[in-house]
């Protein structure tokens, strides 16, 4: 399985929509699976301490599981979006 991250929040990002597209496209021998960005909260220990939040946990396990990562995101000054950097 290959988790596909489009790097955006916005509804019609253009990234997001390569990343939808690239999973559209995948062939059948290979399983690209969307992570939804909009559901996962932003980094907060003490939100971690208390428990992870069932989306960061679902993700959490995808990714152990995934055999590849596919990011479609902008470059900002040499770096990836908040939510993907």
């Amino acid at each position: 399985m290959i988790l596909a991250f489009g790097g955006s929040l916005r509804t019609l990002s253009a990234n997001a929509a390569l990343a939808r597209a690239a999973v559209a496209a995948a062939p059948g021998v290979v399983t690209l699976a969307p992570v939804e960005l909009d559901a996962l909260p932003f980094y907060d220990q003490d939100v971690e301490d208390a428990g992870l939040p069932s989306s960061v946990a679902t993700l959490r396990s995808a990714a152990f599981s995934a055999s590849a990562f596919l990011f479609a995101t902008p470059e900002c000054t040499s770096q990836g979006p908040t939510r993907c950097g």
